[in-house]
């Protein structure tokens, strides 16, 4: 605001100022007039920078909260276009494995059916409760290739990464691989001179073979969809880039 008091002295100056009077008195007065109009001028300019100066200072704020509102939605973008991509590396990568794994145990499973089946057949012959019919153990049988998967354990590790259906899938997958794994070890400690396995313990791998197969099937099954749909929002953020 103003000063007043410069005001009035402004106004007491210039009325004097301009009453008739002789040249030494205008000469003699010119002084304070135009000390009075500096004071004048140094009083508005003060109060309009007082004025301007809360203005100024909340404008500035504002546009430095409008700033880092901008870079952390850029970051937290970021963060998750990230997880996306890493989302997807996972997914691609346990559903390629999960396939062939379904394949491999597919084609043990198919290999020990028609053994299997005969010894089974030829024990029904013999007498219902006989177990005693072995049936030959080739090297084939074995689950060897089961521990060459190795992004099953890396997705149970990180199972953050995949929806709840996924996870109960690796977890029942896994069950069936220890089981198969145990079930073959049994088997192997049935060999007798001849190479052979009794039925029993032929049959239990047979049967844990099967369910591998299954597991590893229904896995990738759950993944399939998935997948495609984190590829379609990769190529979305791609095509926005």
């Amino acid at each position: 605001m103003p000063d007043p008091m410069a005001s009035q002295n402004v106004y007491d100056t210039v009325k004097s100022f301009v009453e008739w009077r002789s040249w030494y008195d205008v000469a003699k007065d010119f002084q304070t007039l135009m000390a009075g109009i500096l004071a004048l001028t140094a009083a508005t300019a003060g109060s309009f920078i007082a004025y301007r100066a809360p203005s100024l200072s909340f404008s500035g704020v504002m546009e430095r909260i409008q700033f880092d509102g901008n870079a952390a939605a850029e970051e937290r973008e970021r963060l998750a276009r990230a997880r996306q991509r890493r989302r997807y590396g996972a997914f691609l990568r346990l559903q390629a494995q999960a396939r062939r794994l379904g394949t491999v145990a597919g084609i043990k499973v198919d290999r020990m059916a028609v053994p299997v089946e005969i010894a089974k057949e030829k024990n029904k012959e013999k007498d219902a409760r006989s177990h005693n019919e072995r049936v030959e153990w080739e090297d084939h049988f074995g689950c060897a290739e089961f521990d060459e998967f190795k992004e099953l354990e890396k997705a149970w590790k990180n199972i953050d990464l995949f929806p709840w259906e996924v996870v109960h899938n690796i977890d029942g997958l896994r069950g069936h691989l220890t089981q198969a794994r145990e079930s073959m070890t049994a088997c192997l400690k049935n060999l007798d001179d001849k190479n052979t396995v009794n039925i029993v313990h032929a049959g239990i791998y047979f049967q844990k073979c099967r369910e591998v197969r299954e597991s590893a099937d229904k896995l990738c099954a759950s993944l399939v969809s998935r997948t495609a749909d984190l590829r379609k929002r990769l190529e979305k953020y791609q095509s926005e880039d």
